[in-house]
Formats: structure tokens, C-alpha cells, sequence
């Protein structure tokens, strides 16, 4: 027990006498190492959040969706891809598929499993939910995800827009 740290992110009461958590567990050891190197490097933390919660907090203000309307995050890293649906700016359901750019990249066949897991999660989530996002953003406009967005929308028949975090956080140099 002493090895993680557990949180909970609430994500409100769907239903009379029900309520939704998002639960977070985590190795404390890597939480502290992430620490240590910031503060190493002279930066204060002020909060911790976990990582579909800062993706769901910068993409809602990049897109500013309609109050009450869900929308879905695919963001394609290096090595995986994160699925996360956001309703008002808050994760309610995340997910963590395997393959990434560099997958892609390396066989483009693999654009197909992104496309399998993104649909499969949608399925979940409209089964939980009654209803599927609204939209998906993609986060990255790398051109081995070329084509993802006509396959996104003929699997699961949400629009997908392209907004790159690079276009959502502005760095000086």
C-alpha cells in the first residue's frame, strides 16, 4: 500500500443514488521522480493532475464545447495513443491504446487498430452512457495518421477535427 498513491477524479451523479469516480492508482515512486526533477530544475508544483484530466483541461479551451456536450480526445503520441472523453472540460472516461506514430509509421496497417480500439471504446462509452461524443479532436496532424479521420468517421460516424497542441499551448522562446 505504501508503494501508490491512489485519487479519485468525481464525475457527477449520472442517476439518482449513483455516482461516478474516475480512480486513479499510481506507483509512488514515479510520482516522486517526476517531482524531484522539477523541483531540481527551480519550478514550484502547485498540483498534480492526471495526464487525460490536463489533456481534457487544454483541449477544452482550444475548442470550447458546448455546455453538456461530450467530446473525445485522440491524442497520438511517440509509442501509444490516449482515447479520453471530456464532458465541460472533465475526463469521464480515458483509455490508453499501444500504438503510436511511430507504429503507425513503421506499418500503417496499425492505423487499423487505433481505429478498432477507438471504436470499440466509443461502443463502451455510448453503452454506458446513452449516447456517443459528439466529436472527436485529433491532437496531431503527423501524416502517418493520414486518412484517420475519414476511417474514424465511417467507424463510428462522429466528425473528427484536427486541432494540434501545438496550436493550443503557445511557448515563447
Amino acid at each position: 500500500k505504501d508503494e501508490i498513491l491512489t485519487s479519485y477524479i468525481k464525475l457527477g451523479t449520472p442517476r439518482p443514488n449513483f455516482s461516478s469516480v474516475l480512480l486513479i492508482v499510481v506507483k509512488r515512486d514515479v510520482v516522486k521522480e517526476k517531482l524531484d526533477v522539477m523541483r531540481a530544475a527551480g519550478l514550484s508544483i502547485a498540483a498534480v493532475l492526471f495526464v487525460p484530466e490536463s489533456r481534457s483541461y487544454l483541449s477544452a479551451r482550444a475548442v470550447n464545447p458546448k455546455k453538456g456536450a461530450r467530446t473525445a480526445i485522440l491524442d497520438a503520441g511517440s509509442q501509444n495513443t490516449s482515447f479520453i472523453v471530456m464532458n465541460d472540460g472533465v475526463p469521464v472516461m480515458a483509455r490508453n491504446i499501444p500504438v503510436g506514430i511511430e507504429g503507425i509509421a513503421a506499418d500503417p496497417a496499425a492505423l487499423t487498430q487505433v481505429v478498432d480500439e477507438v471504436k470499440a471504446s466509443v461502443e463502451a462509452f455510448e453503452q454506458e452512457n446513452g449516447a456517443k461524443p459528439a466529436r472527436i479532436i485529433l491532437t496531431s496532424a503527423h501524416r502517418a495518421l493520414s486518412g484517420i479521420d475519414k476511417a474514424l468517421l465511417e467507424a463510428v460516424a462522429i466528425r473528427v477535427e484536427t486541432v494540434p497542441y501545438a496550436t493550443i499551448v503557445k511557448a515563447a522562446p
